[in-house]
């Protein structure tokens, strides 16, 4: 894969696997965490730190457009199908009278729904570092 996307990018193979590997880390960190144990935001997502050095104009932001697209599209896919879930759960969360459920009863009703993936900020720029 990533010696095809060298060729069509025209970056060094090299390269071009290091950032194909950054990227293939951030998708992995939205699914795993580490669980630090500090009481507080336990979970800390994993993942590596890659720097791949090279001139202005050699297609970094295009190898990484082209990892990170397929997987971005599947994440908005998935935030649509929570919302669309979410909205046509809240529209019955009420009684046989019209009347709203009781607190608890939302809240257990909510937990059972799908829950949105843990989401590191990524910036792969030096604005970002």
């Amino acid at each position: 894969m990533f010696k095809a996307l060298a060729a069509q990018t025209q970056m060094p193979e090299d390269s071009t696997t290091l950032v194909g590997l950054g990227c293939i880390s951030v998708i992995n960190s939205y699914r795993y965490a580490a669980d630090i144990g500090t009481g507080y935001r336990d979970l800390m997502p994993v993942g590596l730190y890659v720097v791949s050095e090279q001139p202005s104009g050699m297609g970094k932001s295009a190898v990484i457009n082209a990892i990170l697209r397929p997987f971005y599209i599947e994440l908005n896919n998935h935030a649509a199908a929570r919302r669309k879930a979410r909205g046509e759960k809240l529209a019955t969360l009420k009684d046989e009278s019209g009347k709203a459920l009781p607190k608890a009863a939302i809240e257990a009703i909510m937990a059972e729904m799908p829950q949105p993936p843990i989401t590191p900020v990524v910036d792969a720029t030096l604005r970002g570092a």
